[in-house]
């Protein structure tokens, strides 16, 4: 039976893996997108988007779900 909800387990996060870098792309097609995507380049990592404004640099992270900052993150932060 462990081996059962271990795969489960890894199945579970794999699938959160996905979506949330699915999320990652399709951001800046939301009304809720902080910036003009036009302005904006995808990086990935540690920062998914940096964005370019008039008068600003935006650093740009997508999160979904419990996902939280890694330690990279937060110091850029």
């Amino acid at each position: 039976m462990l081996a059962k909800q271990k795969k489960e387990l890894s199945l579970r996060k794999s699938r959160e893996v996905i979506l949330g870098h699915t999320a990652e792309k399709i951001a800046p097609f939301l009304n809720v997108f902080p910036c003009d995507p036009q302005k904006c380049q995808f990086l990935g990592q540690p920062i998914d988007y940096i964005c370019f404004e008039d008068e600003k640099i935006a650093f740009i992270e997508v999160k979904s779900g419990k996902a939280k900052l890694s330690a990279k993150q937060r110091s850029i932060k």
